[in-house]
């Protein structure tokens, strides 16, 4: 592997490597997935328990197809898989999870967490003076994951950046389309097994007219 290959942007994160700070990601990413059940002290939402829980299954399943389905077709190394100081090894360094770098999972995830608990209390409490720093909160705890995970090797900036836009925009966008207004549209996430016997993954797209 020639760390000259890689794109400028990503290049300076080649060879990092750091099984501790990839310990430390875990806590915010831990806490983004805590958050939307959280917004459920407030009354108004706890109401709604049941529908918000199941909209928030339903995203996280379909930011996993969508990371289980691009780390499928995208073969990308992590950055410690460029790491030759002797300190990763090389089994580590040649395994099947170390092609799986794009797009970052932990950080698709850990937002979709976040904008998705933003998104719910933006639509129960519009006019909250809260809501901006709620919003600030959501960005801010994938931002976090996403730097760690770079510094610990797991993932280059262009692998975090698609992750963390691709978490944000299915936390918003799957409450928003199960909107009253939306319930022509839907959008869910799909798997099994093919006439050929091979299991698939995807997203099931549907419009009732």
């Amino acid at each position: 592997m020639n760390i000259e290959d890689i794109n400028g942007i990503d290049r300076w994160a080649a060879g990092k490597s750091s099984e501790r700070i990839s310990s430390i990601s875990d806590i915010p990413f831990g806490a983004s997935f805590a958050a939307p059940v959280a917004m459920l002290i407030d009354g108004d939402i706890n109401d709604h328990t049941g529908q918000v829980l199941l909209l928030y299954l339903e995203s996280l399943a379909t930011t996993a197809t969508l990371y289980t389905m691009t780390v499928g077709i995208v073969n990308r190394s992590r950055p410690y898989v460029y790491d030759d100081s002797g300190e990763t090894s090389m089994s580590r360094r040649l395994s099947a999870n170390g092609q799986r770098s794009f797009f970052a999972g932990h950080v698709a995830a850990s937002a979709t967490g976040t904008f998705f608990a933003a998104k719910i209390y933006n639509d129960f409490h519009p006019d909250s003076p809260a809501v901006p720093w709620v919003w600030a909160g959501a960005a801010t705890i994938p931002a976090a994951v996403a730097y760690l995970r770079i510094e610990a090797g797991q993932h280059f900036l262009t692998d975090v950046t698609v992750g963390y836009v691709i978490g944000a925009a299915v936390g918003i966008l799957v409450p928003e389309l199960h909107k009253k207004k939306n319930r022509k549209l839907d959008i869910s996430p799909t798997s099994g097994i093919n006439a050929t016997g091979n299991q698939y993954t995807g997203l099931s797209l549907r419009y009732q007219f």
